[in-house]
C-alpha cells in the first residue's frame, strides 16, 4: 500500500474531525434509545444498566466506522459492502489443521463449493493498486474474551481469507487479489500480538497505509468517553430523582 498525502492539510483534518463528531452523536443517539426501556428489577435505575449495556455494543461499531471513514481517505482503497458474508469451506478448514498460516499466505481456494457455514468481516477492505486486501474483525476488549473463542475467530477468519481472492473476482467484480490479511483490533489496546494477527488501536495506521490513522482513532474513542461518562452521570442524576442539562455542570 501507498500512504496517503497529506490531501489538504487542515481541510482535510477539519473534514475528518466533522464526520467523527456525526459518528460520536449518531452512537450517543443510539445509545439514548436503549435507555427508554423500564425494567421492574432496575426500576429508576433501568435507564442506566440500559446505558452500560448499550455502549458496549456501540463502541465497537463506533471503532468500526471510524476506521472505514479513515480507510477513505487512502485513494487505492475499496471498502467491500457491509455484512459480506464469506464461505467457509471445508478445504480451507482441513488446510488450517495440517498447516501453519504463515504456509498458507498467497494460497488461493475456489469459492464456489459447496459449504455451510460463513464469516462476516466488520470491515473488507482491498488495496486496488497493491492487490491485497484485508479481513477485519473489531472488537471493544480482547481483555475478557476466552482464549478458545479468540482462537476460534481466528480460524474462521483464516479460512475466509483463503477463498477471499476467488471470492472478489467471481462475487465483487475484483481480480488480481494476491493476499489476504485477516487482523482482530483490541479496542481497548491493552493486547497486540501481530504473530496471532491481533492489533491495538493505534496499529491501524499500518494496516491501511493512513499514516495519522491510529492516532485518529484513539481521539475518536477519547471523545466517545466523554460523552458516554456525561450520559451516565446524567442518568445516575435522574436515577435519584435531580434532572440537569448535560453540558451544564
Amino acid at each position: 500500500m501507498t500512504t496517503a498525502g497529506d490531501g489538504g492539510g487542515y481541510d482535510r483534518w477539519r473534514a475528518r474531525a466533522a464526520d467523527f463528531d456525526l459518528l460520536v452523536e449518531h452512537a450517543i443517539a443510539a445509545i439514548r434509545a436503549a435507555g427508554d426501556r423500564p425494567d421492574p428489577v432496575f426500576g429508576p435505575f433501568a435507564e442506566l444498566n440500559s446505558l452500560v449495556r448499550a455502549v458496549t455494543y456501540h463502541e465497537g461499531r463506533l471503532l468500526e466506522q471510524g476506521m472505514a471513514r479513515l480507510a477513505a481517505e487512502h485513494p487505492s482503497l475499496r471498502i467491500m459492502p457491509s455484512e459480506t458474508a464469506l464461505p467457509i469451506v471445508p478445504a480451507a478448514l482441513e488446510m488450517l489443521m495440517r498447516n501453519d498460516w504463515n504456509a498458507l499466505r498467497g494460497i488461493r481456494l475456489r469459492s464456489e463449493v459447496h459449504y455451510r457455514t460463513t464469516y462476516t468481516p466488520d470491515l473488507f477492505i482491498v488495496d486496488l493498486e497493491q492487490h491485497r486486501a484485508l479481513l477485519v474483525d473489531m472488537k471493544r476488549s480482547l481483555a475478557s474474551y476466552p482464549e478458545r473463542r479468540l482462537d476460534l475467530l481466528r480460524r474462521r477468519m483464516m479460512a475466509a481469507a483463503l477463498i477471499a481472492a476467488d471470492w472478489l473476482y467471481i462475487e465483487g467484480r475484483i481480480a488480481g487479489v494476491k493476499s489476504v490479511e485477516a487482523a482482530i483490533i483490541d479496542g481497548s489496546s491493552e493486547r497486540r500480538d501481530r504473530t496471532n494477527g491481533i492489533f491495538a488501536l493505534d496499529e491501524i495506521g499500518e494496516l491501511i497505509d493512513v499514516e495519522d490513522a491510529g492516532d485518529a482513532l484513539l481521539a475518536l474513542r477519547a471523545k466517545f468517553a466523554q460523552r458516554v461518562q456525561e450520559e451516565i452521570g446524567a442518568a445516575c442524576l435522574r436515577a435519584v430523582g435531580i434532572e440537569t442539562t448535560i453540558g451544564s455542570g
